[in-house]
């Protein structure tokens, strides 16, 4: 009766138990030994050597640029220094700029010398005025002028004018003045004679010429309008101002 609650196994299953618990027996041990192996090679390392990390070089240039500040003790950037040169010396902008400020002065020196000299010249050997100037040719009205009829002012203004233009292109040089002229024209428009006024004239040869030959290349004019074909020959009075702007 004591044996009835034993359970017996089969020797297969002991055999194959026994092999199990060694196996986890062996595998217990290396693990053990693996575990005290590196324990004990780490503990033989010097410590500097588990606690050293290698900078990097970024950092390393930083530092030593901190250091030179403290050990100097002032700035030693050279970008004040680069600036610095710069100032002292001109750009080629400036000294383009210079030389031609030099070249300019220069210029005008000699230009005033040159005017200083050019006094002495008669007025017609003076050199025209230096910049372009637009020349102008008028005929204003007379003072104290008065007409005969309408139709004999609206003759005069016609022929007024083409004597202007016929001025304006004769007018070539730098002289300025106002010329008084007379003229007498024929019914048909012929100029029969024409003189310059010198007392009422300016002084000037070359003016009083080139009017007077405007009247005389102006010729002929228009035939009188029919409410003045009854007059044989009609005189008029003209003013040709010569001027430069």
């Amino acid at each position: 009766m004591s044996g009835a609650g034993r359970i017996t196994l089969p020797s297969s299953h002991i055999f194959c138990y026994n092999i199990a618990m060694k196996e986890n027996t062996l595998f217990y041990r290396c693990l053990a030994f693996s575990a005290i192996f590196h324990a004990g090679l780490i503990a033989a390392l010097p410590y500097h050597i588990l606690t050293y990390a290698p900078s990097q070089r970024p950092i390393e240039v930083a530092y030593v640029q901190s250091f030179g500040h403290e050990k100097e003790g002032r700035d030693i950037s050279p970008e004040p220094v680069a600036q610095k040169e710069r100032i002292q010396t001109p750009s080629p902008q400036i000294q383009a700029s210079e030389d031609r400020k030099n070249i300019l002065d220069d210029f005008l020196k000699a230009e005033i010398f040159r005017q200083e000299r050019e006094e002495d010249l008669p007025q017609q050997m003076k050199p025209a005025a230096e910049g372009p100037k637009k020349k102008s040719v008028q005929t204003p009205n007379i003072p104290g002028e008065v007409f005969q009829s309408p139709e004999y002012k609206n003759y005069y203004q016609i022929v007024r004018e083409k004597i202007r233009r016929q001025a304006y292109r004769n007018y070539r040089h730098i002289q300025e003045g106002e010329v008084f002229l007379t003229f007498t024209l024929t019914r048909s428009g012929e100029l029969k004679e024409a003189h310059v006024d010198t007392a009422k004239s300016v002084n000037d040869e070359y003016l009083r010429r080139i009017a007077l030959e405007s009247v005389q290349e102006s010729s002929p004019f228009p035939e009188f309008p029919i409410k003045l074909q009854d007059k044989e020959q009609l005189a008029f009075n003209v003013i040709i101002s010569f001027e430069l702007k």
